[in-house]
């Protein structure tokens, strides 16, 4: 996996958290050069999304969860996590 692949599929699943935690509508894959992987991503979301349930998870365990997707980001804005 590259450090990009992984930074993309780390904003998928952040973004996935908090539309989950906001019940807002699910996000779209990132912007990629390749259709395939983007639909195969979108798939990706879709279905991990309906297997998640945040509704019990404390706003505290929710935003650890964004940190540490963030985490997986090459370029971090100090201050940002």
């Amino acid at each position: 996996m590259t450090g990009l692949h992984a930074e993309q599929r780390g904003r998928e699943l952040e973004a996935l958290m908090v539309s989950l935690s906001s019940k807002g509508d699910l996000p779209t894959a990132s912007s990629s050069k390749d259709a395939s992987n983007d639909s195969n991503s979108q798939k990706g979301i879709a279905l991990l999304a309906s297997l998640l349930d945040m509704s019990m998870l404390k706003f505290q365990d929710r935003d650890r969860l964004v940190d540490a997707f963030k985490s997986y980001r090459r370029c971090v804005v100090p201050g940002s996590l």
